[in-house]
């Protein structure tokens, strides 16, 4: 079974490419279709597509948690930091688009999950983190 539309147009955004330019990118494309044909009873295509709700459910987790960034804390309640859930849920992500990319050979063409964008990124210091994905 094929990748659906929505599943490439997923992995191209977790990514960071766009079907805008998909003849620049024929490589992911040609590594999708690939995946798509390989003769593992789709072994490989069902581990991505597993990756895939793990991240969208994840996506989901940080719109939550960015409406709780807006809640007040209430006095003798459970205090939860939402920053730092935040940062480990991207954190999460990061890893899970590695987890993506290794069947597809390729590395992330941007962070998706960076807190601002970036152009050029070489592995820098992001708000004083230390971050491990260094594009080229």
């Amino acid at each position: 079974m094929a990748f659906t539309n929505a599943q490439r147009a997923d992995i191209r955004a977790y990514l960071g490419y766009s079907k805008l330019f998909e003849s620049a990118n024929s490589i992911l494309e040609n590594a999708m279709t690939t995946i798509d044909n390989l003769q593992d009873s789709g072994a490989t295509q069902a581990r991505m597509v597993n990756v895939l709700t793990q991240l969208n459910n994840l996506d989901t987790l940080i719109a939550t948690n960015q409406n709780l960034m807006l809640a007040t804390e209430v006095v003798n309640e459970v205090s939860f930091d939402a920053i730092r859930a935040d940062a480990g849920y991207r954190r999460i992500g990061r890893a899970l688009i590695s987890q993506l990319c290794i069947p597809l050979s390729m590395r992330p063409a941007s962070d998706y999950y960076s807190p601002t964008a970036i152009t050029g990124y070489h592995g820098v210091e992001i708000h004083g983190t230390a971050t491990d994905f260094g594009y080229e």
